[in-house]
C-alpha cells in the first residue's frame, strides 16, 4: 500500500498524467509490492493461522 502511496504522491507532484490517471497506475504497483513481501516473507506459524481461523469462523451475532 505504501508503494502505490508513492507512486501516486510522485505521479501527481510531477504533472506527468491526468489527475484521475495514478489510481490506476498505484494500485497495481502496490498488488504487486503485496503479492513480492508476501512471497520474500515466511509464513505465520500453524498456531497463529490457527487462531485466525478460529476467529473468523466463531463469529457471534452481535446484533442481540
Amino acid at each position: 500500500m505504501l508503494s502505490g502511496a508513492i507512486t501516486f504522491v510522485i505521479l501527481i507532484t510531477s504533472g506527468v498524467l491526468p489527475t484521475n490517471a495514478e489510481p490506476i497506475i498505484a494500485a497495481p504497483i502496490s498488488l504487486i509490492f503485496i503479492i513480492v513481501v508476501s512471497l520474500m516473507t515466511a509464513p505465520p506459524p500453524k498456531e497463529k493461522q490457527d487462531l485466525v481461523e478460529f476467529y473468523h469462523t466463531h463469529l457471534e451475532d452481535t446484533n442481540g
